[in-house]
């Protein structure tokens, strides 16, 4: 691309499209089709890569189309390459390990590579784009199960690194509701339900976040995770509902596709407390969010076979099918384990143990609650 003024068109869209992200702005995925567009007709310049990406993105999310969607970023990663444009590089990281490599490879995979990104914003001045990749190394590391004292640790020095940055405020906070929600898990807070603490207060985060529909998806993650596993179903599926809507208009984080799950298992065990209208409705979202779990789990099987699975038992437990749970519960136990998802195999395990107690088989069910106490202590969550 040599014209000046596709030049200078390309690089304004590419700083706008995040603003449009954050609002949730349906123009972001337009903007990002537009820079496409521009590249392939007057040729490719360094913000094509940033465009590429993005893209790639859209693909995996909103069509469906993983395959060519991560094809896409890995071509956007490579013109970064070719092209030296290292001035970009903590933007095309972000995008790519948050929004795509997920969809075909271990989550954890991602680890490295955002800390290669935030390192390259420090360097060349990006210190938006370097705090953006310092939060999702967080929330990707407490997603993938990493001990909890680890995360807390780097969380607290990613706070004190984004509190310098006025313009880094909003991920600022998200990190914050990140520490907070550790520390629930931990047992360290007043009331395991309500993320308080002194960096945080749930109570004030519309006031504080409602214009950034990343970040009010962040805390609404981490409400509809801990609601879940402290058994307040209602309000986890009521958290649940609210990410919905922002995924709607937002990229695919891996926050969306984690949220399919802990909004899947909410229905499930909220299932019998329902009139039969009601359960149809249940079993009706759990059918379509395992439709998409399916899809993931099928091109990244480390990330979602055993939710997938997780999900199934639940289905097969509520409806009946006590067989089919058994074989589930352990697929998911085995699969969560082969992949180093701690936590996810405690409450397979939790999951399994309350199961078998309901069929009256005590001896079994301790087998199973033992195993999933210690995944829960490994990984820290003592609560």
């Amino acid at each position: 691309m040599q014209e000046p003024y596709k030049l200078a068109t390309m690089k304004m869209l590419m700083f706008i499209t995040p603003v449009a992200s954050q609002s949730g702005s349906l123009l972001f995925p337009l903007m990002a089709l537009a820079m496409v567009r521009l590249s392939v007709q007057y040729g490719n310049s360094i913000y094509s890569s940033y465009a590429y990406t993005g893209y790639g993105a859209m693909l995996c999310d909103k069509f469906g189309d993983i395959n060519a969607g991560y094809r896409f970023g890995q071509l956007g990663i490579k013109l970064l390459d070719k092209m030296n444009a290292y001035s970009l590089k903590a933007k095309v990281y972000m995008i790519f390990n948050t929004m795509l490599k997920h969809f075909k490879e271990s989550a954890s995979n991602t680890l490295p590579h955002l800390i290669e990104g935030m390192q390259s914003g420090l360097e060349t001045g990006d210190f938006i784009f370097s705090s953006y990749n310092s939060f999702h190394l967080i929330q990707h590391s407490f997603i993938c199960n990493n001990s909890l004292d680890i995360v807390v640790k780097e969380a607290i020095k990613y706070i004190e690194l984004t509190g310098n940055n006025s313009k880094s405020k909003s991920y600022h906070l998200g990190l914050k509701i990140l520490k907070q929600t550790i520390l629930n898990l931990q047992g360290l807070s007043s009331d395991r339900l309500i993320l308080l603490g002194n960096d945080f207060n749930e109570m004030e985060i519309t006031s504080v976040l409602s214009d950034n529909s990343t970040m009010m998806s962040n805390f609404y993650c981490c409400k509809t995770k801990i609601s879940y596993l402290f058994g307040d179903y209602q309000a986890a599926i009521s958290a649940a509902r609210q990410l919905n809507k922002y995924q709607e208009s937002n990229p695919a984080f891996l926050m969306y596709l984690v949220n399919n799950f802990y909004y899947s298992l909410s229905l499930l065990a909220n299932y019998k407390n329902q009139s039969l209208r009601e359960r149809i409705k249940y079993l009706n979202q759990v059918l379509i969010n395992q439709k998409k779990m399916k899809l993931w789990a099928h091109h990244a099987p480390c990330n979602f076979q055993h939710k997938y699975d997780l999900v199934e038992a639940e289905k097969a437990r509520v409806l009946g099918k006590n067989n089919l749970a058994i074989d589930l519960y352990d697929k998911a136990v085995a699969a969560a384990k082969e992949n180093h998802y701690t936590a996810e195999e405690a409450l397979a395990n939790e999951l399994a143990a309350k199961f078998y107690m309901e069929q009256g088989k005590e001896k079994v069910a301790r087998i199973y609650m033992t195993d999933a106490c210690y995944c829960y202590v490994k990984g820290g969550a003592f609560a």
